[in-house]
Protein backbone atom coordinates (compact mmCIF):
# COMPACT_ATOMS: atom_id res chain seq x y z
CA UNK A 1 0.00 0.00 0.00
CA UNK A 2 1.26 3.55 -0.64
CA UNK A 3 2.64 5.31 2.40
CA UNK A 4 1.51 8.90 3.10
CA UNK A 5 3.46 11.85 1.77
CA UNK A 6 5.86 13.86 3.90
CA UNK A 7 4.38 14.51 7.34
CA UNK A 8 4.76 17.29 9.88
CA UNK A 9 7.23 16.32 12.58
CA UNK A 10 6.06 16.77 16.21
CA UNK A 11 8.90 18.44 18.09
CA UNK A 12 8.27 16.46 21.28
CA UNK A 13 9.61 13.28 19.66
CA UNK A 14 13.22 12.49 18.88
CA UNK A 15 13.67 11.61 15.23
CA UNK A 16 14.26 7.94 16.08
CA UNK A 17 11.19 7.70 18.30
CA UNK A 18 9.06 9.45 15.69
CA UNK A 19 10.27 7.02 13.03
CA UNK A 20 9.78 3.99 15.27
CA UNK A 21 6.28 4.99 16.40
CA UNK A 22 5.12 5.82 12.88
CA UNK A 23 6.55 2.66 11.33
CA UNK A 24 4.99 0.52 14.05
CA UNK A 25 1.63 2.13 13.35
CA UNK A 26 1.92 1.66 9.58
CA UNK A 27 2.83 -2.00 10.06
CA UNK A 28 0.00 -2.61 12.54
CA UNK A 29 -2.73 -1.07 10.36
CA UNK A 30 -1.39 -2.59 7.14
CA UNK A 31 -0.19 0.58 5.43
CA UNK A 32 3.07 -1.35 5.17
CA UNK A 33 1.86 -4.80 4.17
CA UNK A 34 3.27 -8.19 5.21
CA UNK A 35 6.06 -9.17 2.83
CA UNK A 36 6.39 -5.65 1.42
CA UNK A 37 9.90 -4.44 0.62
CA UNK A 38 10.69 -1.07 2.19
CA UNK A 39 13.16 1.62 1.22
CA UNK A 40 14.74 3.70 3.98
CA UNK A 41 15.05 6.78 1.74
CA UNK A 42 11.34 6.70 0.88
CA UNK A 43 10.39 6.18 4.51
CA UNK A 44 12.66 9.06 5.59
CA UNK A 45 11.00 11.40 3.08
CA UNK A 46 7.48 10.31 4.09
CA UNK A 47 8.09 10.77 7.83
CA UNK A 48 10.24 13.88 7.49
CA UNK A 49 13.45 12.67 9.08
CA UNK A 50 16.89 11.64 7.83
CA UNK A 51 17.77 8.08 6.86
CA UNK A 52 19.77 7.47 10.07
CA UNK A 53 16.78 7.41 12.47
CA UNK A 54 14.88 5.28 9.95
CA UNK A 55 17.69 2.72 9.97
CA UNK A 56 17.84 2.82 13.78
CA UNK A 57 14.07 2.32 13.97
CA UNK A 58 14.21 -0.58 11.52
CA UNK A 59 16.86 -2.27 13.69
CA UNK A 60 14.52 -2.03 16.70
CA UNK A 61 11.62 -3.31 14.60
CA UNK A 62 13.75 -6.27 13.56
CA UNK A 63 14.39 -7.12 17.21
CA UNK A 64 10.64 -6.81 17.85
CA UNK A 65 9.95 -9.16 14.94
CA UNK A 66 8.16 -6.65 12.70
CA UNK A 67 10.72 -6.53 9.90
CA UNK A 68 13.28 -8.85 8.39
CA UNK A 69 16.57 -7.26 7.35
CA UNK A 70 18.91 -8.83 4.82
CA UNK A 71 22.08 -6.65 4.85
CA UNK A 72 23.12 -5.50 1.40
CA UNK A 73 19.92 -6.87 -0.11
CA UNK A 74 16.57 -5.77 1.26
CA UNK A 75 14.34 -5.12 4.25
CA UNK A 76 10.83 -6.52 4.23
CA UNK A 77 7.82 -6.30 6.54
CA UNK A 78 7.54 -9.60 8.40
CA UNK A 79 4.65 -11.79 7.25
CA UNK A 80 1.97 -12.77 9.76
CA UNK A 81 2.56 -16.48 10.14
CA UNK A 82 0.31 -19.18 11.54
CA UNK A 83 3.11 -20.16 13.90
CA UNK A 84 3.35 -16.60 15.26
CA UNK A 85 -0.39 -16.56 15.99
CA UNK A 86 -0.12 -19.92 17.78
CA UNK A 87 2.76 -18.66 19.91
CA UNK A 88 1.55 -15.16 20.77
CA UNK A 89 -2.11 -15.68 21.73
CA UNK A 90 -1.59 -18.42 24.38
CA UNK A 91 1.32 -16.40 25.78
CA UNK A 92 -0.81 -13.29 26.05
CA UNK A 93 -3.64 -15.28 27.64
CA UNK A 94 -1.24 -16.67 30.25
CA UNK A 95 0.27 -13.28 31.09
CA UNK A 96 -3.12 -11.59 31.44
CA UNK A 97 -4.44 -14.42 33.60
CA UNK A 98 -1.38 -14.04 35.82
CA UNK A 99 -2.04 -10.30 36.06
CA UNK A 100 -5.72 -10.87 36.77
CA UNK A 101 -4.99 -13.22 39.66
CA UNK A 102 -3.25 -10.32 41.41
CA UNK A 103 -5.60 -7.62 40.12
CA UNK A 104 -8.60 -9.30 41.75
CA UNK A 105 -7.14 -8.33 45.13
CA UNK A 106 -6.94 -4.64 44.26
CA UNK A 107 -9.56 -3.79 41.65
CA UNK A 108 -12.29 -1.51 42.98
CA UNK A 109 -15.73 -0.31 41.92
CA UNK A 110 -14.42 2.85 40.27
CA UNK A 111 -12.01 0.85 38.12
CA UNK A 112 -14.77 -1.58 37.16
CA UNK A 113 -16.97 1.38 36.16
CA UNK A 114 -14.15 2.59 33.91
CA UNK A 115 -13.93 -0.87 32.33
CA UNK A 116 -17.69 -0.83 31.72
CA UNK A 117 -17.41 2.57 30.04
CA UNK A 118 -14.54 1.47 27.83
CA UNK A 119 -16.47 -1.61 26.74
CA UNK A 120 -19.40 0.58 25.65
CA UNK A 121 -16.99 2.71 23.62
CA UNK A 122 -15.73 -0.56 22.12
CA UNK A 123 -19.29 -1.41 21.04
CA UNK A 124 -19.83 2.07 19.58
CA UNK A 125 -16.62 1.75 17.57
CA UNK A 126 -17.85 -1.59 16.21
CA UNK A 127 -21.12 0.02 15.14
CA UNK A 128 -19.16 2.84 13.47
CA UNK A 129 -17.05 0.22 11.67
CA UNK A 130 -13.90 1.96 12.94
CA UNK A 131 -11.35 -0.85 13.18
CA UNK A 132 -8.69 1.44 14.60
CA UNK A 133 -10.96 2.61 17.44
CA UNK A 134 -12.17 -0.96 18.06
CA UNK A 135 -8.60 -2.11 18.62
CA UNK A 136 -7.83 0.96 20.73
CA UNK A 137 -10.75 0.29 23.09
CA UNK A 138 -10.10 -3.45 23.21
CA UNK A 139 -6.54 -2.63 24.23
CA UNK A 140 -7.81 -0.19 26.87
CA UNK A 141 -10.29 -2.75 28.23
CA UNK A 142 -7.54 -5.28 28.88
CA UNK A 143 -5.10 -2.60 30.03
CA UNK A 144 -7.40 -1.56 32.88
CA UNK A 145 -7.37 -5.14 34.15
CA UNK A 146 -3.63 -5.75 33.85
CA UNK A 147 -2.61 -2.39 35.34
CA UNK A 148 -4.70 -3.16 38.42
CA UNK A 149 -2.12 -5.88 39.18
CA UNK A 150 0.56 -3.20 39.74
CA UNK A 151 3.21 -5.47 38.23
CA UNK A 152 5.60 -3.47 36.05
CA UNK A 153 7.30 -6.53 34.60
CA UNK A 154 4.11 -8.24 33.43
CA UNK A 155 2.85 -5.00 31.91
CA UNK A 156 6.13 -4.49 30.06
CA UNK A 157 5.92 -7.93 28.44
CA UNK A 158 2.24 -7.42 27.65
CA UNK A 159 2.86 -4.05 25.97
CA UNK A 160 5.31 -5.63 23.52
CA UNK A 161 2.98 -8.51 22.71
CA UNK A 162 0.09 -6.13 22.18
CA UNK A 163 1.93 -4.49 19.28
CA UNK A 164 1.92 -7.84 17.47
CA UNK A 165 -1.61 -8.69 18.51
CA UNK A 166 -2.91 -5.30 17.32
CA UNK A 167 -1.56 -6.17 13.89
CA UNK A 168 -3.38 -9.51 13.95
CA UNK A 169 -6.56 -7.94 15.29
CA UNK A 170 -6.82 -5.69 12.26
CA UNK A 171 -7.61 -8.92 10.45
CA UNK A 172 -10.01 -10.14 13.12
CA UNK A 173 -11.99 -7.01 13.99
CA UNK A 174 -12.78 -6.08 10.40
CA UNK A 175 -15.65 -8.54 10.81
CA UNK A 176 -18.42 -6.97 12.93
CA UNK A 177 -19.80 -10.29 14.18
CA UNK A 178 -16.46 -11.28 15.73
CA UNK A 179 -16.26 -7.94 17.48
CA UNK A 180 -19.73 -8.32 18.98
CA UNK A 181 -18.79 -11.72 20.36
CA UNK A 182 -15.84 -10.04 22.08
CA UNK A 183 -18.13 -7.32 23.45
CA UNK A 184 -20.41 -9.99 24.95
CA UNK A 185 -17.41 -11.81 26.43
CA UNK A 186 -16.24 -8.54 27.96
CA UNK A 187 -19.63 -8.15 29.64
CA UNK A 188 -19.27 -11.60 31.20
CA UNK A 189 -15.77 -10.74 32.44
CA UNK A 190 -17.12 -7.54 33.99
CA UNK A 191 -19.86 -9.50 35.78
CA UNK A 192 -17.23 -11.86 37.20
CA UNK A 193 -15.13 -8.90 38.37
CA UNK A 194 -18.15 -7.37 40.10
CA UNK A 195 -18.92 -10.69 41.79
CA UNK A 196 -15.23 -11.07 42.76
CA UNK A 197 -15.37 -14.54 41.21
CA UNK A 198 -11.70 -14.99 40.40
CA UNK A 199 -12.00 -18.48 38.90
CA UNK A 200 -14.80 -17.41 36.56
CA UNK A 201 -13.01 -14.22 35.55
CA UNK A 202 -9.86 -16.18 34.73
CA UNK A 203 -11.79 -18.73 32.69
CA UNK A 204 -13.58 -16.02 30.72
CA UNK A 205 -10.46 -13.90 30.16
CA UNK A 206 -8.48 -16.88 28.88
CA UNK A 207 -11.31 -17.82 26.50
CA UNK A 208 -11.54 -14.23 25.27
CA UNK A 209 -7.92 -14.44 24.11
CA UNK A 210 -7.88 -18.00 22.79
CA UNK A 211 -11.18 -17.94 20.89
CA UNK A 212 -9.97 -15.53 18.16
CA UNK A 213 -6.82 -17.58 17.56
CA UNK A 214 -8.40 -20.17 15.25
CA UNK A 215 -10.33 -17.51 13.33
CA UNK A 216 -7.17 -15.50 12.72
CA UNK A 217 -5.24 -18.63 11.71
CA UNK A 218 -7.98 -19.38 9.17
CA UNK A 219 -7.80 -15.83 7.78
CA UNK A 220 -3.98 -15.89 7.62
CA UNK A 221 -4.06 -19.18 5.69
CA UNK A 222 -6.53 -17.73 3.22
Amino acid sequence: MPIPKKMKTPTRYTAKMLALTQLQQWIIVGTLEPGEKVNDAELAEAIGVSRTPIREALQILELQGFVQMFPGKETIISPISVEAVKQIYPLMASLEVLALETAMEYINEKEIEQIVEVNEHFKEALEENSTEKVIEYDFEFHQHITQAAHNTYINSFIDTLRLHISRMEYIFFKDYKYGMVSYTEHLAIIDALKAKDKDKAIELLRANWLRPMEDIIHKVKN
